[in-house]
């Protein structure tokens, strides 16, 4: 049997036990935190105490990609408001109005569609004198 497969013989279990297995992967390998941790290892760049500046890119699609919506999800859950995006990154906030987010949500159509608009408003954040902050090392 292949991937994903059970052999003939397979017990009345397992099926259960490979839907469990499949689960258990999921969420060790494919959360939007363990997209993060694995972008974090492969730059060597350590969880604690570092700071992110996300830039996502607005300019170039305003409902952007699964890919980067799951980082900012995953870096915001790892590094909480040591992660800043800049400008920012709308998609990725609860809309107020809940009129507002069934008309947004009723014009997209994949592009992380289910990880749009979910976090907490962060206004306290702040996201000014971004150059200058750089240079800073802050």
């Amino acid at each position: 049997a292949g991937p994903g497969e059970l052999p003939d013989t397979a017990g009345p279990r397992a099926y259960e036990e490979l839907a469990q297995s499949l689960l258990d992967y999921t969420a060790k390998y494919l959360s939007t935190e363990a997209t993060a941790r694995y972008l974090l290892d492969t730059l060597n760049i350590p969880v604690e105490g570092s700071k992110v500046l996300f830039l996502p890119c607005m300019a170039i699609d305003p409902f952007p990609s699964y890919l980067t919506s799951s980082v900012f999800h995953g870096l915001h859950s790892l590094l909480g408001d040591n992660v800043v995006d800049y400008p920012e990154y709308q998609y990725a906030y609860q809309l107020s109005d809940p009129a507002e987010e069934v008309h947004v949500k009723g014009n997209l159509w994949g592009q992380g569609y289910t990880l749009g608009f979910k976090l907490p408003r962060r206004p306290y954040l702040n996201r000014a004198n971004i150059s200058q902050r750089i240079r800073n090392r802050e």
